[in-house]
């Protein structure tokens, strides 16, 4: 055996071989790096596109109130907001970012989820209310919900941008959990 290995060695066969392992893993390396990189400029698209969903629906909001004011019904049913890139991705890239971004992902993504099922769920929720009787005013009651679901999508908006522009706020401050 040792006689093998001063055979590789007098012959290059060590050198290439830890020249062809040293190799292998710088290449790993770099396609890990590209693919964060990619992933991350993918998410920060992602997240534009969504700034334009969440203008998109509180116009459709405002619509929708104006229909309440009018004791009238307007579907809330539109397209969701994209999370493709968050949902596949998130675990990978989690570890490279830092607490206030992941947290600024996770409440920005969670909320733009939480509005669209509000959103999509509100035709039946106002029609059982009607239906049941069970509230004196359904109308307002339902002006209210969408009062703060816009809001919420300000909040969101604003996150966004601060996200986009590397200045993501605090949303979740430490407890100085143990």
């Amino acid at each position: 055996m040792r006689d093998l290995i001063y055979k590789i060695i007098e012959n290059n066969g060590f050198w290439a071989l830890v020249g062809a392992i040293i190799g292998n893993v710088i290449i790993k390396w770099l396609r890990d790096v590209f693919l964060r990189k990619r992933v991350k400029k993918a998410l920060r698209n992602e997240l534009k596109r969504n700034m334009s969903t969440v203008i998109f629906k509180k116009d459709i909001i405002r619509q929708i109130i104006e229909n309440l004011k009018l004791e009238r019904i307007l579907t809330g049913k539109s397209v969701h907001s994209a999370s493709n890139v968050y949902n596949k991705y998130l675990s990978m890239l989690s570890i490279y970012l830092s607490k206030i971004e992941n947290d600024n992902l996770h409440i920005i993504y969670e909320h733009l989820r939480h509005n669209d099922e509000f959103m999509d769920e509100f035709e039946s929720r106002l029609r059982y209310d009607i239906d049941s009787n069970r509230i004196d005013d359904v109308w307002s009651k339902h002006i209210r919900e969408f009062d703060e679901i816009d809001k919420d999508y300000d909040k969101i908006l604003s996150l966004i941008k601060d996200y986009l522009n590397n200045k993501p706020k605090d949303v979740i401050p430490d407890m100085n959990v143990k």
